[in-house]
């Protein structure tokens, strides 16, 4: 073999070394991608659930601030807040306290909108 011979093969040869290693972390980098869209959609699918409650609402015009004959408008502006909270809180009146404060956290800020 001449030195040319010899010089190619040492060339072809780094060159398949190079095609192997960019193979390699091609598919290093892909695995790890994998595992990120993995782990990202497994953990965070519940964000894409909705849990709905069907609560019993009784309209309590001292909960609400309301006169005697409250008009349209009254009705519009009263605040339902404390009404939504009422209710959770009447799903189990043996609760602990502990337990009221989760069921009242469970309140969204737009279940007084739901409820008017």
């Amino acid at each position: 073999m001449t030195k040319k011979e010899i010089l190619l093969k040492k060339r072809y040869n780094s060159e398949k070394r190079f095609k192997l290693y960019g193979q390699f972390a091609i598919c290093f980098a892909l695995l790890f991608l994998f595992i990120f869209l993995f782990k990202i959609f497994s953990t965070g699918f519940t964000a894409f659930q909705k849990t709905l409650l069907k609560v019993d609402v009784t309209y309590d015009k001292e909960l609400l601030y309301l006169d005697e004959n409250p008009t349209l408008e009254d009705l519009k502006d009263a605040d339902y807040y404390e009404l939504a909270l009422k209710s959770m809180a009447d799903l189990d009146p043996n609760a602990t306290e502990e337990q009221q404060n989760q069921l009242k956290r469970m309140v969204s800020y737009i279940f007084d909108t739901e409820i008017k």
